[in-house]
């Protein structure tokens, strides 16, 4: 069979805060966390993940093991305040998805399942808007997870 699979809402990393010294006075900054010269520049960021889909062929067995291979894609959010002021540019990302897992059908096409499932996702890089030769390049990118479905089969 083929499908397609939509996730609604926001998908949020936890935030990141560092604080950079710039040393322009040839200070730094002391264990404490004091500034001993120069400035400091607070730097907070996160991502979300919005607009997940997959769209997937599934391969059923009569007794309702299933096998499902798919292509996903994501809007990656970048949500970041800079001490420098600048900022990234949001993305978007691709993957191929594989999940096992067992589907129950009723005779009304409602079905429930149980599933375990994994997405490699493409390489991704982020230009900031202020500094071009500043670049957040992420690679290696994975994402699993276990859920219970409900659907319908038309």
């Amino acid at each position: 069979s083929l499908g397609v699979e939509y996730t609604p809402g926001t998908i949020s990393t936890p935030t990141n805060t560092n604080i950079q010294n710039n040393g322009s006075t040839g200070g730094a900054v002391s264990a404490n966390g004091s500034n001993t010269g120069g400035s400091n520049a607070t730097n907070t960021v996160k991502a979300e993940f919005d607009n997940l889909y997959t769209l997937y062929v599934m391969a059923q067995s009569e007794l309702g093991i299933y096998a499902r291979l798919g292509f996903s894609s994501v809007d990656i959010n970048t949500l970041e305040t800079l001490g420098t002021g600048g900022s990234y540019n949001n993305v978007n990302t691709d993957g191929g998805t594989v999940a096992f897992g067992y589907q129950k059908t009723n005779d009304g096409g409602v079905f429930v399942r149980a599933e375990v499932a994994g997405t490699v996702w493409d390489d991704v890089s982020a230009s900031n808007t202020t500094d071009s030769t500043k670049i957040i390049k992420i690679s290696d990118m994975m994402s699993g997870g276990a859920s219970i479905k409900i659907g319908k089969i038309f």
